[in-house]
């Protein structure tokens, strides 16, 4: 059985969205105005790393 993992990063935090990257997780797709704070919205980066089979 296959698996992955799942995460999302902020639009903008350049540093997570990176470090994600360098440990092997691939964006997959992106959410605009996904959160809301005060009166602002933003995006959302959709990242996932496949896991291999052992």
């Amino acid at each position: 059985m296959y698996g992955e993992v799942l995460l999302t990063v902020v639009e903008g935090n350049e540093t997570a969205a990176s470090l994600y990257a360098a440990a092997g997780f691939e964006e997959y797709g992106r959410e605009l105005g996904a959160i809301k704070i005060g009166d602002s919205y933003f995006g959302e980066i959709l990242m996932r790393l496949p896991l291999a089979h052992r």
